[in-house]
């Protein structure tokens, strides 16, 4: 049995069973989405910095992660359910996630400045028969409707999966799934899609754009396209501790920004990612107070990576939804023996002078005039980044730069 994510996770084979109910604590909306923020953010960085040491250059969407692990979380029971509870870090928010889910929903309904599409898809292989509960939670929760696969495709099963992922990512993300991705033992896929384009609050002027050095290393440096903007006011804050500064570019609404990390040596990404946690980015962004005027250079970037998040997952405690002897998803179909058997995520970013585009697929496989004194701002070595929806507190897109050639 497979499972899959899309941009974000593929998970191969599932077992499925209702949670008996989801258990409606007196939290509000506002403390719901407090917490999922705060577990967002940590589960962010637990993730990324599995993915750090073989990846120069990195996005991923955690987010997307976190989503389909959640979705996954309404067909498990028992000890499987508390080791997705526990390296979501939603132990103490419990079912209510699934609340706070259709609450961070629906505020994503009437967004005008920017695109971020948020969806989930149910995949089954024809026959299957879903508990009540767990489909209407589904459905309820995280608006995912199951669709049986369609084996009599002349291109394969997953050539109708590939084209929902494709048309959820405005076209960045194509064929998630490889030919025999989907077999006779693969039962379902529980896919969660996310893209995102936004245009900067202030355009970098394209016609400034030209070929400066990146320095990838203190010998090493290679020629890039760097895009510029002059004389802008943006947000930042120096972390002296960490020897770095934490510059905030705004896309149009103000709503997302991405956040630049920029180390002071050039050679300075590795301290800063081992002495920065969730706990301090989040204070950081929170409390960027200081405003000046900038010239500011930084690199158009493009970044893909299709990872395989089995090994990492297993590492940060979840086990057992990989163990066909122990895994309990049965509240999904009522039967046991179902597990997961791999997870993937594919995820693609793009910024150039406009601003950003970015997209990730999670799925588990069952089976002025003035003269104004502006400061210098060039990145031109390694750094780190994250896209944030700064009205929820949540990190959609995490990833660092760190080789143009990679």
């Amino acid at each position: 049995m497979k499972m899959l994510l899309v941009l974000g996770l593929a998970v191969l084979a599932l077992s499925y069973e209702v949670n008996g109910g989801v258990n409606r604590r007196a939290l509000s909306n506002t403390q719901m989405m407090q917490q999922l923020s705060t577990a967002t953010s940590k589960f962010s960085f637990d993730l990324y910095n599995k993915f750090t040491p073989t990846n120069k250059n990195l996005i991923i969407s955690p987010f997307s992660v976190f989503t389909a692990l959640a979705m996954t979380s309404l067909g498990s029971k028992g000890q499987t359910t508390d080791e997705i509870y526990k390296a979501l870090n939603i132990e103490s928010l419990g079912d209510d996630v699934h609340h706070a889910f259709q609450y961070y929903t629906s505020l994503l309904q009437g967004l005008t400045n920017v695109t971020l599409n948020n969806a989930n898809g149910m995949f089954v292989r024809p026959g299957t028969q879903l508990l009540s509960d767990f489909s209407n939670k589904m459905k309820t929760y995280y608006d995912a409707k199951a669709q049986e696969f369609d084996f009599s495709n002349p291109k394969g099963p997953e050539a109708p999966i590939n084209d929902w992922v494709s048309k959820q990512t405005a076209g960045m993300i194509k064929d998630f799934l490889a030919p025999g991705s989907i077999d006779g033992s693969t039962v379902m896929w529980l896919i969660n899609a996310i893209y995102f384009q936004g245009t900067w609050k202030s355009v970098f002027d394209e016609r400034l754009t030209r070929k400066q050095k990146f320095h990838i290393d203190s010998t090493t440096s290679v020629d890039v396209d760097m895009m510029s903007v002059h004389e802008q006011m943006f947000n930042y804050k120096r972390l002296g501790n960490l020897k770095t500064t934490v510059m905030e570019l705004p896309y149009v609404g103000d709503r997302y920004s991405m956040f630049i990390l920029l180390p002071d040596a050039i050679e300075g990404l590795a301290a800063l990612e081992s002495g920065l946690d969730a706990q301090a980015l989040d204070s950081a962004i929170q409390n960027l107070h200081h405003r000046d005027f900038f010239n500011l250079a930084m690199p158009k970037i493009k970044i893909e990576n299709k990872l395989k998040l089995k090994n990492s997952l297993n590492d940060l405690g979840i086990q057992k939804i990989f163990d066909p002897s122990s895994a309990d998803l049965s509240g999904m179909t009522g039967n046991s023996g179902l597990f997961v058997g791999e997870a993937i995520q594919q995820a693609v970013i793009e910024v150039n002078e406009r601003g950003t585009k970015a997209a990730a697929v999670t799925g588990f496989g069952v089976v002025a005039t003035a003269i104004i004194m502006s400061q210098p701002m060039t990145i031109n070595h390694p750094y780190m980044f994250v896209l944030r929806d700064n009205v929820a507190g949540v990190n959609l897109f995490q990833g660092r730069y760190t080789d143009p050639r990679a």
